[in-house]
């Protein structure tokens, strides 16, 4: 990929940006069936355009801060790229620290790990605070905690499973296009897992 030439980065994705998108790359409206929602699916599939060459959809997962529930929480975040374009948009805040774009993909791709990566052991440390409060009490309040907590661990460890293949064959494309180095595929799988 070359550096950027047509370079969208959309944190805080409205209707109104997905329309635009859609029309000026002549893209499916329903790739953005559900942009602020954990029910989205995590995939990494070529486009249909007219505008793209070789076009790709890359959907991944990132953390909304300050949400309520782990269903506001989780949010998808778009890429969708070809050689000469780059669109990165989510609900929730995108990043820009490179000129090129692939730099500008992985560089969002670690931020998104990083955050979950981060509450994953946030939520492992509150578990094991409240296992050993339980195992001294019968309070329904700690027992109900655990509950949340473990529901949180379980919608995070689906949405990584579901990732965890897209970024598989993002990466097999990415070698196979002699786009990145193995080193920074299997950096970005090790980061994954």
């Amino acid at each position: 990929m070359p550096e950027k030439s047509f370079l969208i980065l959309e944190s805080n994705l409205t209707t109104a940006d997905i329309k635009q998108i859609t029309s000026q790359w002549d893209l499916d409206p329903s790739i953005f069936a559900n942009p602020d929602s954990p029910v989205e699916i995590a995939r990494f599939i070529p486009l249909n355009s007219t505008v793209l060459v070789s076009g790709h959809l890359l959907v991944t997962f990132d953390l909304k801060k300050d949400a309520k529930s782990i269903e506001q929480e989780l949010v998808p975040v778009f890429t969708i790229f070809d050689q000469d374009h780059l669109f990165i948009g989510s609900t929730t805040q995108v990043i820009e620290i490179d000129t090129d774009n692939l730099k500008i993909i992985f560089a969002n791709l670690f931020n998104q790990l990083d955050h979950i990566n981060q509450k994953l052991n946030t939520v492992k440390q509150k578990i094991d605070y409240l296992d050993s409060v339980a195992r001294e009490t019968t309070k329904t309040k700690e027992l109900k905690k655990v509950t949340d907590l473990t529901r949180k661990l379980v919608y995070l460890k689906h949405t990584l499973d579901d990732q965890t293949e897209s970024l598989r064959s993002f990466g097999k494309y990415l070698e196979k296009n002699q786009l990145a180095s193995s080193a920074d595929i299997a950096s970005l799988m090790t980061k994954q897992s």
